[in-house]
């Protein structure tokens, strides 16, 4: 591997030996094999200027993908090849189509198939736009066929239902890996239109296996994972065709509680929730996710147990914040929601409390820019103890995770600006802060002097930036603690 340390563009060294490489009349060993494979993913760039031997070195990347022991750096050198030679590799599309298939079944681990589809989509988004379209139809179409089949077999009465450990389930795990790289790395010139029609043939599919397979979270994941792909690549394009996958979800969401389902749930609002004709459906889309949700959460022991399902719902209602407050601050479940959000702001894990942060910050700050939403938004934060709740939690919690200083700093500067005349805040705090452990003492307390809670709570209600509050709060967790 001395190559690796040299000048690539040393031709009078490089140059031999590749050709060297690239001539052997025999099949040498497969450690050696393996290193080859290695050192022409390393020298990818270097091909990429020597196009006269990317054709033999891309004859012994496909030859040596089938082979178990050197299926992994064959993908990988792949992958790189086509990064840096990807003009001069569009004439092999269709033989690299035609590898991908015969790839199918051959053991071939998920992250070495994604390495080929990667590589494959990475030359199509190098081809003249007139020919996109068909070459994206045909990859598509290769996609489409295994997991067809896995559907079909699945309905028989002795077929491979609900994630059983067979080899179906793991050529499905393949084949969705796959079809999410196709459309994360995709790149189109011609008209988004014509991929929108073509995704709608493949969504029908995607539903069909979550349907089949609800109740086996990884596939869910890997099925939620492409339609995420897809819809982030098509983005308001995709127009009314996402509403039967929509709908779909949305009800087997109510069958299995998969957090991945909320996950989509958030990236649909991020993407169509500024759309008025999206706001009926987006309702009725939490009104039906929050009753098993808050069924899920609804014990401290529960929600130590589910951060994941904490931190996708409470992402899913920031996004409703920030995309359409009206969604949000409509719906009859507001309160219902609030109230999950403080029993699960006490997660110990720091993702799902950060999540539960960034809803209320959320909440505040749009709920209060409209005048006609500024009533029911004090009813919940002052009439009914919210804010004080808030406030208290948000203490409390910072203690047991400093890393949720800044989430909490900014809660209470988005408070802060909130109450601008400072009629509910000093009150607030006052009461947190009674409420925080009494001074240490041999049990195993731990205390607060009186003089850093004046410090603390005089650098909180002062007017100042969120920095600010981040260094004061910053200061009193470390003496306090």
């Amino acid at each position: 591997m001395i190559l690796l340390f040299v000048f690539r563009d040393d031709n009078v060294l490089v140059t031999p030996i590749i050709n060297a490489l690239t001539t052997l009349s025999a099949p040498p060993k497969l450690c050696f094999q393996h290193t080859v494979l290695n050192l022409f993913g390393h020298l990818a760039q270097w091909f990429g200027k020597h196009p006269d031997y990317t054709d033999k070195a891309l004859t012994i990347i496909a030859a040596a993908l089938p082979v178990a022991k050197l299926s992994d750096p064959a993908s990988w050198a792949l992958q790189e090849l086509s990064q840096f030679c990807r003009s001069h590799l569009t004439k092999y599309f269709h033989q690299l189509m035609s590898l991908l298939t015969g790839l199918d079944g051959q053991g071939l681990h998920e992250d070495e198939m994604e390495s080929v589809s990667k590589a494959t989509i990475n030359i199509l988004n190098e081809m003249p736009s007139n020919s996109q379209l068909s070459c994206l139809q045909e990859l598509c179409a290769i996609m489409k066929r295994p997991l067809e089949k896995i559907i079909q077999n699945s309905k028989r009465p002795n077929g491979a239902q609900n994630g059983d450990p067979g080899s179906a389930t793991q050529n499905l795990h393949v084949w969705l890996n796959n079809m999410g790289a196709v459309f994360k790395y995709l790149k189109v010139k011609s008209n988004k239109t014509a991929v929108a029609e073509l995704i709608n043939d493949v969504w029908p599919i995607l539903g069909e296996v979550a349907v089949i397979y609800v109740q086996n979270n990884e596939v869910m994941e890997k099925v939620v994972r492409c339609l995420r792909y897809m819809i982030r690549f098509l983005g308001k394009e995709s127009g009314l065709i996402l509403l039967p996958i929509f709908a779909k979800f949305t009800d087997l969401y109510v069958t299995a509680q998969h957090s991945c389902i909320l996950y989509l749930a958030s990236v649909l609002i991020d993407e169509f929730g500024d759309l008025p004709v999206m706001k009926e459906g987006f309702t009725n889309m939490l009104e039906s996710m929050c009753a098993p949700t808050f069924a899920i959460l609804n014990s401290d022991n529960a929600v130590r147990q589910n951060p994941d399902i904490i931190e996708d719902f409470f992402r899913t209602c920031r996004r409703c914040a920030e995309k359409s407050i009206d969604i949000l601050m409509t719906h009859p479940r507001l309160e219902d929601i609030l109230k999950c959000s403080l029993i699960c702001c006490g997660s110990n894990s720091h993702q799902a409390g950060h999540a539960v942060f960034a809803f209320w910050n959320s909440l505040i700050e749009y709920g209060s820019r409209n005048f006609n939403h500024r009533a029911r938004l004090d009813n919940m934060i002052v009439t009914a103890g919210m804010g004080q709740e808030m406030v208290r939690k948000a203490l409390r919690g910072v203690f047991a995770d400093t890393c949720a200083v800044p989430d909490v700093a900014l809660l209470l500067h988005d408070l802060q600006n909130y109450d601008s005349g400072l009629q509910y805040l000093p009150t607030w705090l006052d009461r947190a802060l009674e409420q925080l452990p009494t001074p240490y003492h041999p049990s195993g307390d731990v205390s607060a002097m009186s003089n850093h809670v004046r410090e603390f709570r005089h650098a909180i209600l002062n007017p100042g930036s969120q920095d600010s509050k981040v260094a004061a709060l910053s200061t009193f967790t470390n003496t306090y603690r």
